[in-house]
């Protein structure tokens, strides 16, 4: 007997949400596998993911691969992220993980981790424009009850350097 996942009916929607949010900004840009795996890694290393996520012993394998998707496979404990993707792709798959199958696919539930895991590994200004965009798009959040790290998991783009326009100082 063949069992089947439900209808994930937002998906489309909570790409186009993540889309929208971090257009022109650092995490719209596409660092490569190496860089996209260290940050996941620095996010499920961290004593605030033990205290405010659970066991990071979930992920068992961080796998990077060029597959024209990333996913999470709680069966396997892989995590596998396509070197092509965005940063946000990171805790786009994180959220999949914290939320442990709990509610709907990319449903409130995951959109509240996805909130909360993009602040916490890029910075808090990241984390408002996302749950800006769901709201935006219509998009419930379920709230999640986590404390922020007082810095992020992952600073290296916690700047929120949006790229609008092309003027540049001279110099």
């Amino acid at each position: 007997m063949m069992t089947t996942r439900p209808r994930d009916a937002r998906r489309g929607d909570a790409y186009l949400a993540e889309e929208l949010a971090f257009e022109g900004t650092t995490l719209g840009e596409r660092p490569g596998g190496p860089a996209l795996r260290a940050a996941a890694q620095a996010a499920l290393t961290s004593g605030w993911w033990r205290a405010e996520v659970g066991d990071p012993a979930l992920v068992r394998r961080i796998h990077v691969r060029s597959a024209g998707d990333s996913h999470w496979a709680p069966s396997t404990g892989t995590l596998a992220v396509d070197p092509a993707e965005s940063w946000f792709v990171v805790t786009h798959e994180l959220a999949h993980v914290a939320d442990c199958g709990g509610g709907a696919v990319h449903g409130a539930r995951w959109r509240g981790w996805d909130v909360v895991l993009t602040a916490a590994v890029f910075g808090e200004a990241f984390g408002r424009r996302l749950a800006r965009s769901f709201a935006d798009l219509g998009l419930e959040i379920e709230p999640m009850s986590s404390v922020p790290p007082p810095e992020p998991l992952w600073p290296v783009v916690a700047a929120d350097r949006s790229r609008r326009g092309g003027w540049r100082p001279a110099g």
